[in-house]
């Protein structure tokens, strides 16, 4: 499905607004992607991603999803949200 939509997204030129709560799907995925606090949600921080564009230029979902940058972008987020969550228990 994700391979699909990033497809469909690249031979429409459409702008996607795609909301998860699949951190790796969001990294892969997105050209942005915003962290919002737990309720009420606010933004907290805006990333730019360039994932999504390696992949619609051809390179393979595995080799993306092994690269170092792609691993330290997810535990990145992962520390963000679960910092998140604790300060807000």
């Amino acid at each position: 499905m994700q391979t699909l939509l990033l497809k469909l997204w690249h031979e429409t030129g459409k702008q996607v607004l795609l909301i998860t709560h699949d951190i790796e799907e969001a990294i892969f995925m997105a050209t942005e992607l915003v962290l919002l606090s737990p309720g009420p949600g606010r933004v907290v921080e805006r990333l730019r991603l360039d994932f999504s564009r390696r992949f619609v230029a051809g390179e393979s979902c595995r080799s993306i999803k092994s690269d170092p940058r792609f691993i330290e972008q997810r535990e990145y987020i992962l520390s963000r949200v679960f910092d998140q969550r604790e300060a807000f228990s």
